[in-house]
């Protein structure tokens, strides 16, 4: 147990180090993507919205910067053996990729449906969700302590990817997490009769509507056939005006918001979406 995760410590490490340059040019690329299209619909005001996202995305990569030192000092430091690459067929690598992926979306449905319906999880869920517009960066738009929570729980799954393929498995996160980030796009972009297979970013707008708030339907971040299959999916063609449906979530009164940037000092906002999680939890130990 020890060896596995060591060797997934290992392939954390690198993922965060390795691919850090190519993460900051990702969501730089598409930070100006987004600041285009605002342009483009006159939505200037929604700028403001963005360095709330903007000041999330640093505390992910904090996040991500203690994760890093603390796995490097309890696994990887007398550890100086390499992980070694399997050689396979490109058949083979592309059948391995998509089994992984498969199973990834299976544990992510069932680990995002949970934070949607158990009392425990979903305040710190609220942090996402409290936006009330998307884009590439809102995908990050993580609590630190659902962060921690999450890589917790997906490790049952990656440590049984890492038994059957190896560094495959990896390879197969990161196509994983850059497509999820995809999905959080602000474009009415539809895959058609293909969206009960894969999930769209219109697919995935449905999920961030204020109407459903916290029951909420396509909990998939990938393939939207699992919805389908537990009777959670929804089809855009089945909303009328789905771009002009509100997002966000319905306890605006008590939830720090962005509208509330227009009065207030955007690191003050933040901090109040930080706390406003822990402040829930305790009322509910009262």
């Amino acid at each position: 147990m020890l060896n596995d995760l060591q060797y997934m410590a290992k392939l954390y490490f690198l993922d965060r180090f390795l691919l850090e340059p190519f993460v900051i040019g990702f969501f730089a690329f598409f930070l100006l993507f987004d600041f285009l299209l605002l342009l483009r619909k006159k939505k200037t005001s929604d700028l403001q919205k963005i360095s709330i996202d903007l000041i999330w995305f640093a505390s992910y990569k904090i996040t991500d910067f203690v994760l890093i030192c603390s796995i490097y000092f309890l696994f990887l430091k007398h550890k100086q053996d390499s992980i070694e690459y399997p050689s396979i067929s490109l058949s083979n690598m592309v059948i391995q990729i998509l089994t992984c992926l498969i199973t990834m979306d299976f544990f992510h449905y069932w680990i995002h449906r949970w934070r949607h319906r158990v009392r425990f999880l979903w305040p710190f869920h609220t942090i996402h969700h409290g936006a009330n517009h998307l884009g590439i960066l809102m995908g990050i738009r993580v609590h630190p302590i659902e962060s921690i929570i999450i890589r917790i729980l997906f490790l049952l799954p990656l440590l049984l990817l890492k038994e059957l393929f190896g560094s495959v498995a990896w390879l197969s996160g990161v196509i994983y997490l850059y497509y999820a980030y995809c999905t959080h796009m602000d474009i009415p972009m539809s895959f058609g009769k293909f969206d009960k297979l894969l999930v769209s970013p219109l697919v995935h707008r449905i999920h961030h509507l204020t109407d459903f708030d916290k029951y909420s339907f396509n909990f998939a971040q990938m393939f939207s056939f699992w919805d389908v299959l537990f009777l959670t999916y929804m089809d855009p063609n089945y909303i009328n005006d789905l771009l002009k449906k509100p997002l966000g979530i319905k306890e605006k009164r008590l939830f720090p918001s962005d509208e509330n940037l227009v009065n207030a000092n955007i690191f003050l906002i933040y901090w109040k979406q930080l706390l406003y999680p822990i402040k829930n939890y305790l009322k509910l130990i009262r």
